[in-house]
């Protein structure tokens, strides 16, 4: 299964911010087995990193979109290889240090 994993760096733009939006990505990405992490960012963007098979990782970004009535205006993602730092999917204040 590592085999074919990867990590996406996705940034969600629209009303993300203050509606419960990381608690919902949270919620999706541990229903799925996907790990990494979520954080608001200073530009009212929401950023997402986060390791699965590609499969999983789209299914992850279906539901957060469905998950949030609309409030996601845009998205975009980075595609790179999986690193399997992370044991679980978790919400961050501050950028890890990598």
């Amino acid at each position: 299964m590592s085999d074919n994993r990867q990590r996406w760096q996705i940034f969600f733009s629209g009303q993300v911010q203050g509606v419960g939006f990381r608690h919902t990505s949270v919620r999706v990405a541990r229903s799925l087995g996907v790990t990494g992490w979520v954080m608001n960012m200073p530009d009212g963007r929401v950023q997402v990193v986060a390791e699965a098979t590609t499969d999983k990782l789209r299914e992850m970004v279906n539901q957060i979109c469905q998950s949030t009535y609309g409030e996601v205006t845009d998205w975009e993602s980075q595609e790179q290889a999986a690193s399997g730092e992370f044991d679980r999917f978790t919400i961050e204040f501050e950028t890890p240090c990598r």
